[in-house]
């Protein structure tokens, strides 16, 4: 039984012999596991992520974090992130449903009313209904406290018009949890409300981006006179900063996965020995481990302090997720040199060709550098971490 209160190692344990039992060979990803769902271009694997999503949902799996009343299992950090290093080294799919799970969720749960818990929870775990963010707009990516778009009130209900872009996965969307102002155009963070509205409504057009990978796996939203009652939003008018911040935390854990770096030195270190690196590339392999160990002495004070409530734990998430996402870069700039011109000329990863060591390695280089932007550039984290982290002066 996949009991909280059993030890970390015996909880561990017990979680990979269930992945054994339950997850299908065929859905096991070739190489790497996957950081999150894929796109379009790979309809067979959208289908895997929605049937694993289902299969952890039966066993209350997909949100483990989550209130067991809300469909979780109540587990600590330390269970969770037992069961995150098993399903990476399982390499199973990304649940659908990953950041309503992820990041919409636990907001929900903290600042949601009973009637929006009982609404939007169910689904979100179940999968039935898949979730994008609306943060990110043009020239207010990194500054999101500069966001334009407007949320008016009127008879019961807000206006919204606007528009954001780098909004993941839209096209599969059924809602969409987003920001907007509903303050002074000059309020800045203060006048910032959260809302979340259905793909569907009249006056939302998603639109396309195609990624240097060939991907189509984000877009861009507009909001035309959208209207959005106000029991679609979420927590007091005025208090979106403060529930978007909270949300970012959990990205930030996301996007840095220490897990999914961990499958992914051993993969480059097998490419090394297996390739007879060259002294070079065995050097820059021992730095990248050597980079990894201090990735998980971060990790384990991020623990701790989010174990304490200590509140230096969001300054730990943005260095988790800098120190993360550019080890995910380098690691998959060292596997391609160890490649060579093989991984230059793969350019998909669908049928059979997409699973060779090489075309996933192509894809994962591109793919890291999102990575590095979304929740928050590096340099967004490089300046959290001087001003809140070390009391150096904000800029001018």
């Amino acid at each position: 039984m996949l009991d909280r209160d059993l030890t970390v190692d015996r909880f561990r344990a017990e979680v990979r012999r269930w992945i054994g039992d339950h997850l299908p060979e065929g859905w096991r990803h070739p190489v790497l596991p996957p950081v999150t769902p894929p796109g379009r271009q790979d309809p067979v694997r959208v289908e895997h992520s929605r049937g694993w999503q289902a299969i952890l949902h039966e066993a209350r799996l997909a949100a483990p974090g989550w209130p067991e009343e809300h469909g979780g299992r109540s587990l600590d950090l330390a269970r969770r992130l037992a069961l995150a290093e098993e399903l990476a080294l399982a390499r199973a799919p990304a649940p659908i449903g990953f950041q309503g799970i992820d990041i919409l969720g636990p907001t929900l749960i903290a600042h949601g009313d009973d009637e929006q818990r009982a609404r939007f929870l169910p689904g979100i775990v179940s999968g039935e209904e898949i979730w994008c963010q609306g943060y990110s707009e043009p020239g207010a990516g990194s500054d999101l406290a500069a966001l334009r778009t407007t949320a008016v009130r009127d008879s019961g209900k807000y206006v919204v018009n606007g528009q954001k872009v780098w909004t993941s996965f839209g096209d599969r969307a059924t809602w969409c949890f987003l920001l907007a102002r509903t303050g002074a155009p000059d309020s800045r963070h203060r006048g910032i409300s959260f809302f979340v509205v259905a793909m569907d409504t009249p006056g939302i057009e998603w639109r396309p981006l195609t990624e240097i990978s060939g991907g189509v796996d984000f877009g861009e939203l507009f909001l035309d006179d959208v209207a959005i009652p106000e029991s679609q939003r979420i927590g007091p008018e005025g208090a979106g900063w403060k529930l978007a911040m909270a949300s970012l935390h959990h990205e930030r854990l996301l996007a840095s996965n220490v897990a999914h770096l961990k499958v992914r030195l051993d993969a480059v270190l097998d490419l090394v020995r297996e390739a007879g690196a060259r002294p070079a590339d065995r050097d820059r392999a021992a730095k990248l481990v050597a980079r990894f160990r201090g990735l998980e002495g971060i990790q384990s004070r991020a623990l701790a302090l989010a174990l304490a409530d200590d509140p230096g734990f969001a300054t730990f998430a943005s260095l988790l997720k800098l120190a993360g996402t550019e080890l995910r870069c380098a690691l998959a700039d060292l596997a391609v040199d160890l490649i060579g011109p093989a991984a230059a000329a793969a350019t998909s990863l669908t049928g059979d060709e997409g699973r060779s060591t090489a075309a996933v390695w192509a894809h994962e280089a591109v793919q890291a550098r999102g990575a590095v932007i979304y929740a928050g550039s590096s340099e967004i984290q490089r300046n959290i971490l001087a001003e809140r982290g070390l009391g150096l002066p904000k800029d001018a």
